[in-house]
């Protein structure tokens, strides 16, 4: 068995050209476009680009390439534990320094598939006879709807050459005997520690499956595994060694840092669970596919909008060439592992309950990922992510088949000039199953078939640097932005990542340390609250707000509440006329501001006091927290001007100072910037610039000295917003 450097050249060449389909018009390397997450807008390829903007930045300025204080300001973010992906940043930097993080965040995109594919296709190589099987095997696993679905969003988790090659070196050092073990435990060690610098949780898995194989080749082989024991203990031994140490201190931030967090990675241990109709229903991810069951695959795991999740799917035609193959090749012991290996790795991807067409089915027993769950290090593993492991498994089966399948073709074939023979089937019945060979491989390369290119965006500048604002901005400045950067929205942290990392941002979308010490993706919340719920809230036009994050609906109108009527209750005359009745939308207990619709659908603000009374009467230490949402209530008290009152003006000069803001930065177009900008107008003064698609300030801190608490600030020359287009937006939400 033979296999030379020329073909994985040659496969890699191959996979390259199918690759580029992925990313039109987003070719490798050009920085003037971006790839949009398929939940809606840019938020997660942003983040990438962030994280490869971020290494080589760490580097050069002598930083912790593991810990920023440039995001969620002023605390800071653990980035051991985020997709930070420094090798990939290290790898790419010379680009990201020459032209853009976006430029290496496409080249990286690209080079996904055809990187993967080939790593798997030279491994394969080695146990096939027959090239082509192995390049089936490439093609599978590096375009399968796993590597689709996940390289539309995450690149750290689809990026995914090295788990191929962990597997053949865990092969020769637990199954072979005649391989060095040093020289295969450093290459087992040196690969581990490349594919934790890169997805710590692909790194987890894959050790996790290489165990179980290794247990089901011990269970079945016992006396091949005694053998080979010392063979193993020692290489692996090596691996450990390497791995300790070159992964020390991230893991100590992981684990004992700081910054670090605990507890479930955003809560999800039941939302990415594979269903068990993956296999069969096709999603959007997929070119030709009926549209009836498209709509279902694509809801199983986690709704359409995460349709990127949802890997499992094998296709029928695949899975008649899987049943033919255990059929045929039943007696072949690697056919019948990897087979076990695939169903092991599918069951574990449905996660701890089975769901089936999206109904969870409580079983007498549980599922084999709730033995997994339970250990510690793998709780926060999202098991639909699995998926990766069933399309490795049987793209080995295929190769080992379609090898099998030829080695017959090829033997019939040489002895077709022989004398005939009974036991020999005749030259049509072989004719027909090289047919229906071909056109079941057809049917699976069909059905396979990913709906590409990508949808992406204009990767713009700034949108206050085309009147060249953000070059006013000093260097190492604390920049506020609206949009605030959230879950939400994070473009400001494109903005930062293409100005070379010149300033600091309030707000993040990263995972964080949050509240007892849990993992959260929501920014550190400030006081005042009300100033961070204004600039965050507004972007999400959703009837519930973001747990956790404090909520304020831009209003037109603001009460001054003297009394508040919970339910039917009534006030004595002495309150005077009623200012707003209605039932509550929200209510934040910190900032004792609820948000009421009124009769005519208009949103109210309310503002409450430690003077306020509540009626009925409560003896509460907290009687604001008796007014909930939902809750009809009666508000009295004077009307003021709403959201941009004197009381926000005043809280927004307070957050500025105490988070020692030297800028503020407003993009307009967005929704209720005009109302943003009038807001910041009234608590600074008139903009240092004004142009192109956004509004800036610089210079905050003189400004907050110079105006000093009397409550000034000039409106002159800003946009101003009408009483009846608000009136109508706030319906509209």
């Amino acid at each position: 068995m033979t296999a030379g450097w020329s073909s994985p050249r040659r496969a890699f060449l191959a996979y390259a050209v199918l690759g580029l389909f992925a990313n039109i018009p987003a070719w490798p390397g050009d920085p003037a476009r971006i790839a949009a997450c398929t939940c809606g807008g840019n938020k997660d390829p942003i983040q990438t680009v962030w994280f490869l903007a971020w290494t080589p930045y760490a580097l050069l300025h002598g930083l912790d390439p593991f810990t920023t204080h440039l995001l969620n300001v002023p605390i800071g973010v653990d980035l051991a534990q985020n997709t930070s992906m420094p090798l990939l940043g290290l790898l790419t930097a010379p680009l990201t320094l020459a032209v853009s993080p976006v430029a290496s965040e496409n080249l990286l995109r690209w080079c996904a598939f055809p990187l993967s594919a080939t790593a798997m296709f030279a491994v394969v190589r080695r146990w096939v006879h027959w090239p082509p099987a192995a390049f089936a095997a490439g093609l599978l696993y590096g375009f399968s709807p796993y590597m689709v679905g996940q390289a539309s969003v995450h690149l750290d988790l689809s990026f995914v050459p090295f788990p191929p090659l962990i597997f053949y070196a865990v092969h020769q050092l637990v199954v072979r005997r005649d391989t060095n073990p040093l020289r295969w435990g450093a290459a087992l060690g040196a690969l581990a520690v490349a594919q934790f610098f890169v997805s710590t949780e692909i790194l987890a898995t894959t050790a996790m499956i290489s165990a179980i194989g290794v247990v089901l080749l011990v269970a079945v082989r016992p006396r091949l595994a005694v053998a080979n024991a010392g063979h193993a203990v020692l290489g692996l031994s090596v691996a450990c060694v390497i791995v300790a140490t070159a992964c020390a201190w991230p893991v100590y931030l992981m684990t004992h840092g700081p910054l670090h967090f605990s507890g479930p990675v955003m809560g999800l241990h039941e939302q990415y669970n594979a269903d068990l109709l993956g296999p069969v229903l096709p999603t959007s991810a997929q070119l030709v596919a009926p549209r009836h069951l498209v709509a279902i695959g694509s809801s199983l795991v986690g709704g359409p909008a995460n349709v990127d999740e949802n890997g499992s799917y094998l296709s029928l035609p695949l899975l008649a060439c899987l049943a033919w193959i255990a059929v045929r090749e039943r007696r072949d012991r690697w056919v019948l592992l990897c087979l076990v290996m695939a169903v092991v790795s599918f069951s574990l991807s449905l996660g701890p309950r089975l769901v089936v067409d999206g109904t969870v089915h409580h079983l007498p027993f549980p599922l084999p990922f709730e033995l997994v769950r339970r250990v510690p290090e793998l709780a926060d593993l999202l098991p639909a992510r699995l998926a990766l492991y069933v399309t490795f498994f049987v793209a080995v089966v295929l190769a080992l088949g379609i090898d099998h399948w030829h080695e017959r073709c090829a033997d019939r074939g040489s002895a077709a000039s022989e004398p005939a023979s009974p036991r020999r089937p005749s030259r049509t019945l072989t004719r027909t199953a090289r047919a229906l060979g071909v056109l079941l491989g057809a049917a699976t390369i069909l059905a396979l078939l990913p709906r590409w290119p990508y949808r992406s965006m204009s990767a713009r500048p700034a949108p206050a640097e085309r009147a060249a604002s953000l070059a006013l901005v000093p260097r190492g400045s604390t920049l506020l932005t609206y949009p605030y950067v959230t879950p939400s929205t994070d473009v400001a942290m494109l903005w930062q990542a293409l100005d070379e990392m010149r300033f600091g941002l309030l707000g993040s979308y990263v995972l964080r340390r949050g509240p007892g010490g849990q993992a959260t993706l929501l920014p550190s919340a400030l006081a005042p609250y009300d100033v961070e719920g204004m600039l965050a809230d507004p972007l999400a036009d959703v009837a519930v707000p973001i747990p956790k994050v404090p909520y304020l609906a831009p209003t037109t109108e603001t009460v001054d509440a003297t009394a508040i009527a919970i339910g039917r209750a009534v006030a004595s005359a002495r309150f005077g006329r009623a200012a707003i009745t209605g039932v509550v939308q929200n209510a934040d207990p910190r900032t004792r501001s609820l948000y009421v619709v009124g009769r005519s659908g208009v949103l109210v603000g309310v503002d409450a006091h430690r003077s306020t009374r509540y009626l009925p009467a409560t003896h509460s230490p907290v009687p604001f927290r008796s007014v909930t949402r939902g809750e009809h209530v009666t508000v009295y008290g004077r009307t003021g001007p709403g959201t941009l009152g004197q009381r926000r003006v005043r809280d927004l000069r307070q957050f500025l100072e105490r988070y020692h803001v030297d800028a503020v930065l407003v993009e307009l177009g967005r929704h209720d910037s005009t109302l943003v900008v009038r807001w910041m107008a009234q608590a600074l003064g008139r903009p240092t610039r004004s142009g192109g698609d956004g509004v800036l300030w610089t210079g905050v801190r003189r400004d907050l000295r110079r105006l000093g608490g009397d409550g000034a600030g000039g409106t002159a020359g800003m946009p101003s917003t009408s009483r009846r287009t608000r009136g109508s937006r706030i319906r509209a939400r």
